[in-house]
């Protein structure tokens, strides 16, 4: 009985410690920026830096330095030297990060059957046995003095995402993944977004979570236009979903997908016109979300497809300028009727993103890109071409630009929350065969909204 309550006891204390140890910076770690300072030439006449004011922010997993730098010296100097003073403050350090959860991994009742203290040791490799170092991570910025972010831990490099997460969500945010302070969410409706990245990198996959968070947390507030031209391979789970309206998958597809898109947005202005209201949060009753979903979206340029005769070119050209002409007009117009466009692509140029879909957009997240130029072209400065971690993004809101690790999504965990809400839809043809009408785009039909 003894011993269980010392090794618990034990147990209890090195959580106590770790975490600790893992919430708050050494109290050295000024005197070692200090020394790197000056060991890599960061002085001017005998002046080194000092120290101004230190601080860490509540709920913050950093700790910030602000120093007074020597005249003649940069931001730009200190930055050079980056790399050497996060090695120093990372040498020799052999820190751990527990949780709770970390607990779990102890056998309780094993435990109490221990009758040594030499058995506790394999108690102990089942916490630390899978644990990683930490290591410490550092931002430097300049507003006339110094200051130096140190980080407790720096971003992760794979995040499998946990379910638990969701919990966390405000209405109509989705959790993108993880900066060094913990989970970043980011807000879908107020806006267009633009998600641009290099195959294999995070791009789609971020995509899945878009939609199978709001599938979760608004099943009957939201619904999809998906416009997946990546030949329907990549949201074809998603086709028997009650809350996918439109699906699409080539040029044609699409094509009728963005005309049935501008006759609801045609609808809602009228009821907004009936209602007195210029917006979809000035509605009292309740209006679903529209999200119009495209993934990969040069496919629809008619000139990357294989067309021999001159009528079937004109055709896909008529079609193509159309699309671009709507998305436009979406882009414009659409969400403050409570319809976003998510504009996703591999080769984000000047002409694949219209200037004007760009200049409405208020997300943008970038993977990794090929070329500064496209990197540009997305965020208005260059940086995703320097991406070579899978699943790192580049997000810029109107809140600032940050980076994130992106959550990884499982097919198991997709489906879990996409099958409650499949449903076996009769195919158009064979609804107009039974009602014996045709559905032309001048249809009348009214939305229904109903009181909340």
């Amino acid at each position: 009985m003894i011993l269980e309550v010392v090794s618990s006891s034990i147990i209890g204390g090195i959580y106590l410690v770790a975490k600790l140890k893992g919430g708050e910076s050494p109290t050295n770690d000024h005197q070692k920026i200090k020394m790197i300072a000056d060991a890599v030439g960061l002085k001017k006449n005998d002046q080194s830096i000092r120290i101004h004011r230190k601080y860490r922010p509540k709920n913050k997993h950093y700790t910030e330095y602000i120093y007074q730098i020597p005249l003649g010296l940069s931001l730009e100097d200190f930055q050079e030297k980056h790399q050497k003073f996060e090695d120093g403050l990372n040498n020799k350090q052999t820190r751990y990060l527990l949780s709770f959860n970390d607990l779990k991994k102890i056998d309780w009742k094993e435990l109490r059957k221990i009758n040594s203290f030499k058995e506790l040791p394999e108690q102990f490799k089942r916490i630390f046995g899978e644990k990683q170092l930490i290591r410490k991570s550092v931002e430097m910025s300049f507003d006339g003095m110094l200051k130096i972010k140190v980080y407790d831990r720096a971003m992760p490099t794979y995040l499998p995402f946990r379910e638990s997460v969701w919990e966390q969500c405000k209405k109509w945010h989705v959790p993108i993944g993880e900066t060094k302070d913990g989970v970043h969410f980011i807000r879908l409706d107020d806006g267009h977004a633009v998600i641009a990245g290099t195959t294999r990198y995070g791009k789609t996959t971020f995509l899945h979570l878009l939609i199978t968070t709001f599938l979760k947390l608004h099943p009957d507030e939201v619904e999809f236009s998906l416009i997946d031209l990546k030949s329907g391979l990549s949201f074809q789970r998603y086709k028997d979903c009650k809350q996918v309206i439109n699906m699409a998958e080539d040029l044609e597809t699409a094509h009728s997908c963005f005309k049935e898109v501008l006759q609801e947005m045609k609808k809602r202005k009228a009821l907004f016109k009936h209602l007195g209201v210029e917006k979809i949060q000035d509605v009292k009753q309740s209006i679903t979300r529209h999200y119009i979903i495209i993934d990969e979206a040069s496919n629809l340029d008619y000139r990357r497809m294989e067309l021999k005769s001159k009528k079937d070119i004109e055709t896909a050209k008529f079609m193509y300028e159309q699309c671009k002409s709507w998305m436009k007009m979406i882009a414009c117009e659409a969400a403050s009727l409570g319809i976003y466009l998510i504009f996703s692509t591999q080769y984000p140029t000047a002409e694949i993103l219209d200037s004007q879909v760009k200049a409405n957009t208020i997300t943008k997240i970038c993977y990794r890109l090929d070329t500064g130029t496209q990197s540009y072209v997305v965020l208005d400065h260059t940086g995703a071409e320097e991406i070579t971690i899978k699943g790192r993004a580049i997000v810029r809101t109107p809140d600032g630009t940050v980076q994130v690790q992106s959550y990884f999504l499982d097919d198991q965990q997709i489906e879990k929350v996409i099958t409650p809400h499949i449903v076996i839809k009769a195919r158009k043809d064979d609804e107009d065969e039974t009602t014996g009408e045709d559905s032309g785009e001048t249809g009348e039909d009214t939305l229904i909204i109903e009181p909340v």
